[in-house]
């Protein structure tokens, strides 16, 4: 489906083949990003070292967590109710909702770069390094929320393969090989360049989501001008205005759905920078982004399902999904457990590639890769509820999961160290999990794996 286009909700076939190729398509692209990933990571620790790659991942760490409440909940916002309106051959509002989140989520970002480098001269570091760092840093805040919302755009309109390119595929290609032969060429390194290079790298991914939307902003704006024709401009200003407040309004949970989901994901990382130190930072973050992998089958699966569950619940039809959504849960999990499997076999001789310090990564990194079985395990439950109009409930686990994970990682870290922070982090998704599939099945009736059949349904 292509912007323009009349969205016709699909066959039971039709349904099972989009699920598969887009499942596969993200799986190989998860797998692309993951080893770039691992060679860029090497070479980064080669360029500049344990500690440089923790005050590197430091930064980056609340970069993103700006970006994700600057985005302001917009990207699955966009997701929910575009392809709702597509549903309903509503392409107007689809359009008008896509120009206003672009421009709003611009101007907020512009502004809290102001902010950061007002702030700056006002905070002192220990480590020298990082204050150069975070002064790279901030300018990676509107590119990188500019990409989200072409992402949440594409996503909306089936086109999940090409809203991964820019950070999947462009952006590590790009990183690898520049930090490549700066390392070839013996060039000093320092955090603060390696983030510009991801600065530039951003960029180039912004640029070529600019391109990939062009071609369909021009194949709808004749069908939106033809739809506004009949509408004065004074009426068409109030309807705009106060569409824009009940965009805005309904675009709240999102952003607190994403400011508590990242804070999350990110606070072993920063609470490890404030109650150890930075190279266990730069430690951790290889056992992460190894354990990361066990979860790349289900990304395939919330990617495919996002726009189907929105556009059905809105149709009446979610149910038809129960079917295709156990088997591919099925699958995804044991997928899972066959990476875990190699994970334990093979962890020892991929970390020792990092050198002879990263030996301490491997039991954190066994300890998240359980944590993220489960989280397959559970299938795409929370994507189900946000697009079924239950955000609320998502914010609901969410927040008492934060909660476990920052309380368990205030106690364990300081005894435990790198070991602590992953016992924290799997306990919390253990925690989000079983709320979400406890809240899939009690509100809407629909089962996100095989042991959710065990938790009775919300009777009439």
């Amino acid at each position: 489906m292509t912007d323009g286009q009349p969205n016709t909700i699909p066959t039971k076939k039709a349904l099972d083949k989009f699920i598969a190729k887009t499942a596969g398509g993200t799986f190989l692209l998860q797998i692309f990003y993951l080893a770039s990933g691992f060679t860029t990571t090497l070479l980064l620790t080669r360029w500049i070292g344990a500690e440089g790659l923790g005050a590197y991942n430091f930064v980056t760490s609340w970069m993103l967590l700006v970006v994700i409440l600057v985005i302001f909940g917009f990207e699955d916002y966009l997701v929910r109710e575009t392809a709702a309106a597509r549903g309903r051959q509503d392409s107007q509002t689809a359009n008008r909702l896509w120009n206003f989140s672009r421009g709003f989520i611009l101007t907020f970002s512009l502004l809290a770069v102001a902010c950061i480098y007002c702030l700056l001269p006002w905070l002192e570091f220990e480590d020298r390094s990082l204050r150069p760092t975070f002064m790279v840093g901030p300018i990676m805040i509107p590119l990188l929320c500019m990409i989200a919302i072409y992402r949440g755009r594409f996503r909306a309109n089936k086109q999940i393969i090409k809203s991964l390119i820019p950070e999947n595929l462009i952006r590590p290609i790009l990183q690898m090989t520049t930090i490549g032969l700066l390392l070839w060429s013996a060039t000093p390194g320092h955090p603060a360049k390696a983030l510009l290079i991801n600065v530039v790298t951003t960029f180039v991914a912004m640029v070529f989501c600019m391109l990939a939307a062009r071609r369909q902003d021009a194949k709808t704006m004749a069908a939106d001008q033809a739809n506004l024709s009949s509408t004065t401009e004074a009426n068409f200003l109030l309807d705009y205005l106060k569409a824009s407040k009940t965009w805005l309004l309904g675009s709240l949970p999102f952003v607190v759905i994403a400011g508590i989901s990242t804070i999350n994901q990110r606070t072993d990382r920063l609470m490890l920078g404030a109650l150890q130190d930075i190279k266990s930072v730069g430690l951790y973050s290889v056992a992460v982004q190894m354990a990361m992998v066990v979860n790349f089958t289900l990304l395939g699966l919330n990617q495919a399902i996002a726009p189907l569950v929105a556009e059905r619940y809105d149709a009446n039809r979610s149910k038809e999904l129960q079917k295709s959504l156990i088997q591919a849960t099925n699958i995804a999990t044991l997928g899972s457990l066959l990476i875990v499997a190699a994970l334990i076999v093979l962890g020892p001789i991929v970390l020792a590639i990092f050198g002879p310090d990263f030996s301490d990564s491997y039991l954190p990194m066994i300890i998240l890769a359980v944590g993220q079985l489960l989280n397959v395990a559970s299938g795409p439950v929370g994507t189900i509820l946000s697009m079924s109009r239950q955000e609320r409930f998502v914010g609901i686990g969410m927040l008492a999961s934060v909660v476990c994970n920052i309380l368990l990682n205030y106690l364990l870290i300081p005894r435990y160290g790198v070991n602590g922070a992953a016992i924290a982090t799997a306990v919390s998704v253990g925690v989000w999990n079983l709320l979400m599939v406890v809240f899939a099945k009690r509100i809407l009736g629909i089962d996100g794996n095989i042991v959710s059949f065990l938790i009775p349904a919300k009777s009439n």
